[in-house]
């Protein structure tokens, strides 16, 4: 089991989008857990409680996205070498609705 976290600076979406996403990675093969949310305080001590390291989330601020991943280190590794095509992907499939 491998876990990874990423921070997208400056990027606000709503919690909705963000559930979205994190529903999105959770489906793939290989990832037992993807939590995609705002970098807030609450949000930081919510992390740290699941085992993030406070050292990876210190410089997170409430403008930015923290994506966690649980799951084989290969599928962790595979969705965050290309966590933008998630945010991008929601956002085409939600704006053709």
């Amino acid at each position: 089991m491998s876990t990874g976290v990423t921070i997208k600076k400056n990027s606000y979406f709503d919690s909705v989008f963000l559930m979205q996403v994190a529903k999105g990675i959770s489906d793939e093969p290989g990832i037992d857990q993807a939590i995609v949310l705002m970098g807030t305080e609450n949000n930081k001590t919510l992390l740290i409680k699941m085992g993030v390291k406070e050292k990876e989330i210190d410089s997170v601020s409430s403008n930015d996205v923290v994506i966690f991943i649980k799951g084989s280190k290969s599928q962790v590794d595979l969705v965050l070498d290309n966590v933008d095509r998630w945010f991008t992907r929601k956002i085409t499939s939600l704006k053709t609705r």
